[in-house]
């Protein structure tokens, strides 16, 4: 029953966010960005929590201090769950940018609010597009918002980590930005690979230090996706032996 009625809260809760466009959009218009920044991470923010909230899922954050207040940054996570990017948001100190799929633009109004938040669509299966949305992702760091990228590209369902790609550390090296990595520890469970079913559960989001790539020679950075996967990793193998010791 958990499954269906959050299936139909957040239909609901999507029917708000839709009724909030306009003001949004009127902010916009009228060029008051930071207020229309302002309004758009406080709705998303509050979607965000409230929808977690009602899976069952009760987060603890660490490392919020690791994040950079005075410049934009390149967040690398790792992936476990289709929540994990409503996570991150409830989760982190404010919604920030996105790499996402292109699937997710075929949604009704969810689009509209990543717009918002300036998200790029990528379609990995056109090597043109793919192109364009790196250069986009570029423009959006360099003008002071930072941005969160999968490197896995989607998601493990699983503690296990696949390769991660190039791109997000491409993103940073021409935007001259840091990156800073995030460890996602138990969301796999929430949502199992291949199932829409939902369950509650604990989940633990570390931000882990930033990396200056400013500091780093041309064969470190090109390292970095590798370097970036083994510091993940060892977070979550720390907590899944934890998670073990526990039960």
């Amino acid at each position: 029953m958990r499954t269906v009625f959050w299936y139909l809260r957040a239909v609901f809760y999507i029917l708000l966010l839709w009724m909030k466009e306009p003001k949004a959009k009127s902010l916009l218009k009228k060029g008051k960005i930071k207020e229309f920044d302002e309004y758009v991470r406080k709705i998303l923010r509050k979607f965000c929590t409230t929808v977690i909230k009602w899976a069952g899922v009760k987060y603890e954050v660490r490392g919020l201090e690791n994040i950079p207040t005075d410049r934009a940054v390149v967040f690398v996570s790792n992936h476990q769950s289709n929540l994990d990017p409503l996570l991150l948001v409830a989760a982190l100190d404010k919604p920030y940018a996105a790499l996402a799929k292109i699937e997710l633009s075929k949604l009704p109004v969810v689009p509209t609010w990543m717009g918002f938040l300036r998200c790029v669509f990528v379609d990995r299966d056109n090597i043109r597009a793919s192109v364009l949305s790196m250069k986009k992702s570029v423009e959006v760091v360099k003008s002071g918002y930072s941005m969160t990228v999968f490197p896995e590209g989607t998601r493990s369902g699983s503690a296990e980590l696949a390769e991660f790609k190039a791109g997000a550390y491409k993103i940073a090296e021409k935007a001259k930005s840091d990156i800073v990595p995030v460890c996602i520890n138990g969301a796999y469970s929430i949502m199992k690979r291949g199932s829409m079913k939902i369950h509650g559960g604990n989940v633990l989001v570390e931000i882990l230090p930033p990396i200056r790539l400013s500091e780093m020679a041309k064969a470190q950075i090109k390292q970095l996706p590798e370097t970036t996967k083994q510091m993940i990793k060892e977070r979550i193998e720390i907590y899944e032996n934890e998670k073990s010791s526990r039960n």
